[in-house]
């Protein structure tokens, strides 16, 4: 029974990585146009970047109509960490939304066409999230950071089979963020704050040199560190939609990994099959 729940939960955590494409597939003309080089070379001194207008008129109108009428379910996470609401959306299940996600799903390859310095080549994962925070003034989402920083750090935190679980936010490199909400109304509250330079064994931003807040305009895109920038999400008072994707690198070889690959899991994997014959 062990050997079967290591299995099924190794194979739920590579599942996005598995599924993802290549990053010149998801070519788009929009990525291009606004991911420019000074936008790359931020991301890459900084470990963000925040692009104003890179989805306007129609097309954001549309956007936020498709983000309006999903269906929103309360994420598996602990809900004293995070109170909004998500859905899983690809291009081909609304088409209000599917330009919005063929623009996140475009960066990667308007960033290599800017030399962005990446160790590993980025791949695409077909899904992305669409998040709701209502407007009660209270939901939120705590301090956090995308991807762990190490293994070792993943695996002492969560426990194999969380670990095993999350292979494909251990896999997470850049975090890609559309915002759609009105373009012109300033929502009250809502923001991203960033704990610029904390370090990576702060949870909280008590060693961040500054703390940046970025409103949550319609249109908006950001770019972040998915591994080292710690980030939270800040009450609203107005209902508030974000379209997220996150872009992977393959994880380096590393002890742990190694172990994982072991004998011990290669015959829990042909037992697993044998079963199912």
């Amino acid at each position: 029974a062990l050997a079967t729940q290591v299995f099924l939960a190794q194979r739920s955590g590579l599942e996005a990585t598995r599924n993802a494409v290549s990053a010149k597939s998801c070519e788009n003309n929009e990525a291009n146009r606004v991911i420019t080089a000074a936008a790359a070379r931020h991301l890459e001194r900084h470990g963000y970047v925040i692009i104003h207008g890179a989805q306007s008129g129609s097309a954001l109108a549309s956007s936020i109509k498709g983000a309006t009428n999903m269906k929103f379910e309360t994420p598996l996470n602990d809900s004293s960490v995070r109170q909004d609401r998500i859905t899983w959306i690809e291009s081909c299940n609304d088409q209000n939304l599917k330009q919005a996600v063929s623009l996140l799903k475009g960066i990667a390859h308007a960033l290599a066409l800017n030399n962005y310095q990446q160790k590993g080549e980025l791949i695409v994962p077909q899904s992305c999230q669409l998040s709701c925070y209502p407007p009660d003034g209270k939901a939120s989402y705590m301090a956090h950071r995308d991807a762990p920083a190490s293994d070792f750090h993943s695996f002492y935190t969560l426990g194999l089979m969380a670990y095993l679980r999350n292979g494909d936010c251990r896999q997470r490199r850049l975090t890609c963020i559309l915002y759609l909400n009105p373009p012109r109304q300033s929502l009250a509250g809502g923001h991203l704050q960033f704990f610029l330079g904390a370090e990576n064994s702060d949870d909280y931003g008590y060693t961040a040199s500054s703390v940046l807040h970025v409103e949550p305009r319609g249109g908006d895109l950001i770019i972040f560190d998915s591994i080292h920038m710690l980030h939270a999400v800040l009450p609203t008072t107005q209902q508030r939609f974000a379209l997220t994707t996150w872009l992977h690198a393959p994880l380096p070889p590393s002890p742990l990994s190694s172990f994982l690959s072991s004998s011990f899991f290669s015959s829990s994997t042909s037992n697993f099959h044998h079963q199912q014959k």
